[in-house]
């Protein structure tokens, strides 16, 4: 297929374009000539696959005169190395981390322009965009993803899976994209640490965060309120609920995470009226939370073979059937041999585990 060249195949009209190229341009009617499919822009290492709804989306407010010797315009443009380095220093949060691109930061924008000159902006969408973008083999996948970064560096983990060489992600809105391998380091966790590994990987993930740009506090404890957004943020939940708990306002930071996991039936409060936000979650606690957003991700209720500890006494009624079934899928291991501890504090690393345990199971 020629650069330039248009194909129909089962709804999407594929492009394909030069390497270099910056600008696609398209008629104002590009939705109506789609009939509801989409277009798909094919470069060398990025692709876009954009619904005819996003292109209707841009035009529906303008009138049939605006519409006229109009055209949309599709920017993809490559920043130079430079540049790209340069914005990617100017985030603090990542001042310990190693970041690798893996072909460069891509800058993307849809807008309409008019016979007079003028344009207008799409920047975010309704439906969501498909993006491809190309991953350097060498790159290390559990640290590999696709980021949007914002003007002032800012990076915002949007994921993707790794298929035939590149990342896939659906965004909603359009500025700066990159695959990136985030290798983020905290000074109080050594690689000797037992979780290095894994806070690094869920760190790469904007899962897990430090208590400031070089410390992580992995002998901390956690609250409830912090596990209910780390779930929130692992299993990336984001319909929230009616919030009933007199000790969490809508000013709270975490009133949103509290409210979004317990709609998805995640978390519950200690009473009807109280969350107990800033209690010291306990390592029961922890593992009721963590069971229901494993059944929340299967869909259905947890079974396994039933695995008891030393001190299954003194683990709570309400909580010894998640604490067994937990152990029996390996998302959890006893503090001593034999023992599970039910009553001790979570802390930082550990909450870090059993979340990693969760999302590979």
């Amino acid at each position: 297929m020629k650069p330039g060249e248009l194909k129909m195949t089962n709804g999407i009209a594929v492009v394909t374009v030069p390497e270099d190229t910056k600008k696609v341009e398209l008629p104002a009617n590009a939705a109506e000539l789609l009939a509801g499919g989409s277009l798909e822009v094919v470069a060398k290492d990025v692709s876009l696959t954009i619904p005819s709804e996003v292109l209707k989306q841009l035009t529906e407010a303008m009138t049939e005169e605006q519409l006229k010797g109009g055209k949309i315009t599709l920017n993809m443009e490559k920043l130079a190395s430079s540049e790209a380095d340069a914005l990617l220093a100017r985030n603090s949060k990542y001042s310990l981390a190693e970041l690798k691109q893996a072909g460069g930061v891509y800058e993307f924008q849809l807008f309409m322009t008019f016979a007079d000159g003028t344009s207008v902006k799409l920047t975010s969408f309704n439906k969501p965009i498909v993006i491809r973008l190309k991953v350097d083999p060498a790159m290390n996948p559990k640290l590999t993803s696709i980021y949007y970064i914002s003007d002032n560096g800012e990076l915002e983990y949007i994921g993707g899976p790794n298929a035939n060489g590149e990342m896939i992600a659906e965004i909603y809105r359009f500025s700066k994209y990159a695959v990136l391998e985030l290798s983020k380091m905290f000074e109080d966790v050594p690689a000797t640490h037992w979780a290095a590994k894994i806070i690094k990987e869920l760190a790469a993930k904007q899962i897990v965060t430090g208590i400031s740009a070089t410390k992580y506090a992995p002998e901390r404890s956690v609250t409830r309120a912090e596990f209910a957004s780390l779930l929130v943020r692992a299993l990336e939940l984001s319909e929230k609920g009616r919030i009933a708990f007199e000790d969490v306002k809508a000013t709270d930071w975490y009133a949103d995470a509290v409210s979004i996991a317990v709609n998805a039936g995640i978390a519950k409060g200690k009473t009807a009226s109280s969350f107990d936000p800033n209690a010291r979650i306990t390592r029961q606690e922890m593992v009721v939370m963590l069971m229901r957003a494993y059944e929340a991700v299967h869909g259905k209720q947890a079974t396994g073979t039933a695995v008891s500890f030393k001190d299954e006494a003194q683990v709570s009624p309400w909580a010894k059937e998640y604490v067994n079934l937990a152990a029996s899928l390996q998302l959890i291991q006893g503090r001593k041999a034999g023992s599970f501890d039910p009553q001790g504090i979570t802390t930082r690393a550990e909450a870090a585990q059993v979340v990693y345990n969760l999302l590979n199971r």
